[in-house]
């Protein structure tokens, strides 16, 4: 077991060792970031595109306007 004041020096010796900046700079994990989340944002879209644009459900909704509305 070690004290905290072993643990201490221990991190102060190791400190660049153990946490070295990352190697890529920091506008490369935006970008990645942003596309990334550009190609979730195509792909969800075009699935939900692919699942909702359909003639039986825009019937049923206009149906439910119907409904609602008398």
């Amino acid at each position: 077991m070690w004290s905290a004041s072993d643990a201490n020096v221990f991190l102060q010796k190791n400190a660049k060792t153990l946490f070295y900046p990352h190697p890529l700079p920091l506008w490369i994990h935006i970008v990645f970031g942003i596309l990334i989340a550009l190609v979730f944002l195509a792909v969800g879209v075009y699935l939900g595109h692919k699942r909702y644009l359909n003639p039986k459900i825009d019937d049923a909704f206009d149906h439910l306007d119907k409904v609602i509305s008398n």
